[in-house]
């Protein structure tokens, strides 16, 4: 799914939009991905990709799911909010010109409440995971 497509599922726009493509899809998996441009929101004066944008990127990507799913079952997306991150890791921060590969799983849900795993890759190596909650 190319990026405006994206943007159906998404209630964020340049220059915070932080999801290009949507690769891979299933009913509680997503694989989405991100080029980083140097007029990027979230690059730093030293041209990396700063922790907030990683975050932010993830996020983006379990809406992705959600609007996708939503749109399979011909409703409405629900808007969502981050409840929680926990476990986050970040092992390097990426730069200009990387692409981001990230893999969101959604776990279980119950009264509103989506919990999450997020793992994402950039020349294939881990850069940053994580455990989500998601208030729909």
């Amino acid at each position: 799914m190319a990026k405006n497509e994206i943007t159906d599922f998404l209630l964020q726009r340049e220059p915070i939009l932080m999801v290009n493509t949507l690769d891979e899809v299933s009913e509680k998996e997503c694989t989405t991905s991100l080029t980083i441009k140097e007029d990027n929101f979230f690059i730093g004066d030293d041209g990396m990709f700063s922790e907030p944008g990683l975050i932010e990127h993830i996020a983006q990507s379990c809406s992705v799911l959600v609007g996708w799913n939503a749109r399979q079952r011909s409703e409405e997306a629900a808007i969502g909010y981050i409840g929680e991150v926990k476990k986050c890791r970040i092992e390097f921060l990426p730069k200009t010109g990387d692409t981001l590969h990230t893999h969101i799983k959604f776990l279980s849900e119950a009264m509103g409440v989506t919990l999450a795993t997020a793992e994402t890759y950039c020349n294939d190596k881990l850069v940053t995971s994580c455990k989500l909650k998601i208030s729909l």
